[in-house]
């Protein structure tokens, strides 16, 4: 997980630009809400409950501390994850599930400005509390692929990668383009989203 804008979609199919500030993303109340909860590969529409638990956890997230970095402008919270599901097991080790998101539910405040980085934003998150943390494909965390699984973290700190050399095109980074300061993958419906948006904005300061 990571501080900074995310694109989000509304109730309505609107594309909103949420900022997650450093004080919520890294809040203790927040954290304490982390350990142990389950991992699953993709997001369940309706998050992890005890009726679904079983069908849907292939694994928890560690109560060991979690980490902070920064990468530029962003800030990013490092846990350690358990997978103990053979079929999950097998397609982390193939590269086929290689990136994270994190489930959670979170207060959003309708509240425009401008981050620290420059991006604008409609509104801001605070009381994260987190649900799950979900094992994905390449291109598909909300969070760029920067939230992605790395080796054990005490022995290897590069990136999860494949290290043979029939790697298909499924496994193929996604082409990432910048719209209003944020990477989404090039042709996406958000990035679709956000270009309808620009021209929109465009438009209206034209005829003003």
């Amino acid at each position: 997980a990571r501080t900074g804008v995310q694109v989000y979609t509304d109730e309505r199919g609107n594309v909103v630009l949420e900022y997650r500030p450093p004080e919520a993303v890294f809040a203790p109340a927040s954290l304490e809400t982390l350990g142990s909860i389950p991992v699953t590969v993709g997001h369940p529409p309706e998050g992890v409950n005890p009726r679904n638990y079983r069908s849907l956890s292939v694994g928890h997230v560690s109560d060991a501390p979690s980490g902070r970095r920064s990468d530029g402008p962003l800030e990013w919270l490092d846990t350690a994850v358990v997978v103990h599901d053979a079929d999950a097991l097998r397609k982390v080790e193939s590269g086929e599930l290689a990136e994270v998101s994190m489930g959670y539910l979170a207060d959003v405040i309708p509240e425009a400005g401008i981050a620290p980085d420059g991006q604008p934003y409609d509104a801001k998150q605070t009381n994260i509390r987190f649900n799950h943390l979900a094992l994905l494909k390449d291109g598909h965390a909300r969070a760029g692929s920067g939230a992605r699984l790395r080796l054990d973290g005490n022995q290897e700190s590069s990136m999860f990668v494949r290290h043979d050399d029939n790697t298909s095109a499924a496994h193929t980074p996604k082409s990432l383009v910048k719209v209003d300061g944020i990477d989404v993958e090039k042709g996406s419906d958000t990035h679709i989203s956000l270009l309808e948006r620009a021209i929109a904005a465009s438009a209206k300061r034209a005829d003003e």
